[in-house]
């Protein structure tokens, strides 16, 4: 049985499944995004060598919200007509980005501390 699934199901098919952090997307209108968090389902019953279908990934935002957070997180879904830049990864190992990644956890953890950065600070990130 697992054999037969897998002949029709293959996570790994799918480029979206090799998301990593600091990976470089390209948005349909040719703008590029580093990725700052990926989030993954947990791994299937019949798959536990996988990590999992990808869910969410979060970037750095490019304009002001109503949030006035400085990220922004974006489904699966959304990311269908997208691409990779294959051989490129950003490092985010500066102060700002850890910073900006702190603010990232503070989201996920629905803290009420206040962030580092506000929507317009964020907008100069990749």
């Amino acid at each position: 049985m697992n054999n037969e699934k897998s002949k029709y199901f293959n996570p790994l098919s799918d480029w979206r499944e090799t998301i990593c952090v600091g990976d470089i997307l390209i948005m349909p209108s040719g703008s590029w995004r580093a990725v700052r968090t990926v989030k993954y389902w947990p791994d299937d019953d019949w798959c536990k060598s996988r990590r999992g279908l990808l869910a969410y990934i979060d970037f750095a935002i490019r304009r002001c919200s109503w949030t006035g957070r400085p990220e922004t997180t974006v489904s699966r879904q959304t990311i269908k007509k997208w691409s990779k830049l294959q051989g490129a990864r950003a490092k985010l190992n500066t102060d700002a980005d850890k910073k900006l990644l702190d603010d990232i956890e503070r989201k996920l953890r629905f803290s009420k501390e206040s962030y580092n950065y506000d929507c317009c600070d964020a907008k100069s990130f990749i």
